[in-house]
């Protein structure tokens, strides 16, 4: 997943800290990149594997803005029309959200990060 990030996008800005928000607070941030890359797990910020794996996607691209809830994201997706997304989530945040969102042209890229591959094949 790393590479195919790091290829589809620039390297040349380091990002900001992300922080958690409502949904009525959902900061706008200036995306230099042409991708933006959204994560929605529930535990995005909250294990250090989740945490290191952040830490090597920013090193790869500048936007990378994380979610713990469908409806943040789902929110702020839909709020977006002039951008592509590179979206990550969870098998169970996965199998509510893509098919709420699977057919918008904004959406470029959905990778599962899910241990359990075949439980999630069939949204």
């Amino acid at each position: 997943m790393y590479n195919k990030l790091s290829a589809a996008v620039s390297r040349n800005i380091k990002a900001d800290s992300i922080k958690e928000q409502d949904e009525d607070e959902v900061e706008e941030e200036i995306n230099l990149e042409t991708y933006s890359v959204l994560w929605c797990d529930e535990n995005v910020n909250k294990t250090d594997e989740n945490r290191e794996i952040q830490t090597e996607l920013r090193r790869a691209i500048n936007y990378l803005k994380t979610f713990d809830s469908t409806g943040l994201c789902r929110h702020y997706i839909q709020r977006k029309s002039n951008e592509e997304i590179v979206l990550i989530v969870s098998g169970r945040i996965g199998s509510q959200l893509v098919p709420e969102i699977y057919d918008l042209l904004l959406l470029v890229a959905i990778y599962v990060y899910c241990f359990d591959k075949d439980e999630y094949l069939l949204w």
